[in-house]
């Protein structure tokens, strides 16, 4: 797992929308969450099964 897209539109306080289908490059995953880095020295952490679609 290497790029992952969001499989919803997300509201984060702070921060702001992060529409549907944007790709992120994966910085670590375990089996219940993936971390990507949205900007420098900001990691989001997403439910695997619920948030995010593998790409590849």
């Amino acid at each position: 797992m290497r790029k992952i897209k969001l499989a919803n539109d997300m509201f984060i306080p702070g921060w702001g929308r992060i529409a549907k289908d944007t790709a992120f490059k994966v910085q670590k995953f375990n089996k219940r969450y993936v971390y990507v880095e949205v900007a420098d020295r900001v990691i989001l952490r997403l439910a695997r099964k619920r948030d995010c679609v593998t790409v590849y």
